[in-house]
């Protein structure tokens, strides 16, 4: 048997060989480049992903809690149809308004102090809402007070009342004269002037305090919009509202020369208890929101400016100042 191979000419056998070594280092560095490349785009795309996801995050806390504020201060002093608390009545009448805060319901039935305020409320009597706002000179616990302005506000819940709380503070009004009870006391305060309009009361007081959150695996102090409200015993109750709520500032129009317009605004320690706050017509307010978690790289240290107050931070939490004017309507 004979076999026979094929004989390739000389000329032509290098075109039958593989990658010189130089060859392939050149290919494999081009490649590298091209990967680095490419992972590059996928850091920046996600580092600019999760910056744009804070900042959404951060102007929809700023905006909302700018709206609950706003919504709660137009409604302060609305009192359904009567509008003078001095003549209402009823088994819970009305008390004076005081500067403090009670752990019963004297607190929500202080209905001539539609609107009052703490200013930086550490240095102006906080001390006086400790019975419903708590403090701690040490580490504090969820829903401690930190720092800023407090706001108090009351006014009825604008919906009319179709069952009772036993406890709940209710006011039932008329064009004439309005009655204040508990829910198990309805029956006893009823009003022969119509029609009668009855609804549930509501006091709210909104300040900053403490909530933990977790970034990169390290427990930090959040800064969190709380209010006191008035629960189910008639009695504060303390709700979370908006976390990343990092200052409140208020300052109140006052009309000092009775000529119907607010000619001037004043800090709430300027405001003295049985003058100046009736005759309260506008607020001014400022809500400084943060990011939950630090961001890596970024530095903040802007200086805010929210009324009498400069607030400077120096460290890497981005933030967002909204202000805004609101007119009360009562």
């Amino acid at each position: 048997m004979m076999i026979f191979q094929r004989c390739v000419p000389a000329r032509h056998r290098n075109r039958i060989t593989g990658f010189s070594l130089v060859e392939l280092m050149i290919a494999m560095a081009i490649s590298l480049l091209l990967l680095a490349g490419v992972i590059q785009i996928y850091i920046d795309s996600k580092r600019n992903y999760t910056i744009q996801e804070s900042l959404s995050r951060l102007q929809e806390s700023g905006r909302y809690a700018v709206t609950l504020l706003t919504q709660d201060l137009r409604l302060s002093g609305y009192y359904g149809a009567g509008s003078d608390p001095a003549k209402f009545t009823g088994t819970q009448a009305p008390v004076a308004a005081e500067r403090n805060c009670s752990s019963d319901n004297r607190w929500g039935r202080m209905l001539e102090q539609a609107i009052f305020g703490l200013d930086d409320a550490v240095n102006d009597g906080l001390s006086d809402y400790s019975a419903c706002i708590s403090t701690s000179s040490g580490t504090p616990a969820a829903g401690d007070y930190i720092q800023g302005d407090i706001v108090v506000v009351r006014h009825v819940v604008p919906t009319t009342v179709t069952a009772y709380d036993p406890n709940r503070l209710y006011l039932r009004t008329t064009f004439q004269d309005g009655k204040l009870f508990a829910g198990s006391e309805e029956s006893g305060n009823t009003l022969t002037d119509t029609p009668a309009f009855t609804r549930a009361l509501a006091a709210h007081a909104y300040y900053v305090g403490y909530q933990s959150t977790e970034c990169a695996g390290n427990t930090i102090m959040l800064p969190t919009m709380y209010r006191e409200a008035l629960g189910s015993n008639g009695q504060p109750v303390r709700e979370e509202l908006v976390r990343g709520v990092e200052q409140l500032e208020f300052q109140y129009g006052v009309d000092t020369d009775g000529d119907g317009s607010v000619n001037r605004y004043l800090n709430a320690d300027q405001v003295t208890l049985n003058s100046y706050w009736p005759s309260v017509d506008s607020v001014r307010l400022w809500v400084l929101v943060r990011t939950d978690c630090p961001v890596t790289g970024y530095n903040n240290s802007t200086p805010y400016q929210m009324g009498d107050v400069t607030y400077t931070p120096n460290d890497s939490f981005r933030r967002q100042l909204y202000t805004t004017t609101i007119a009360l309507r009562n």
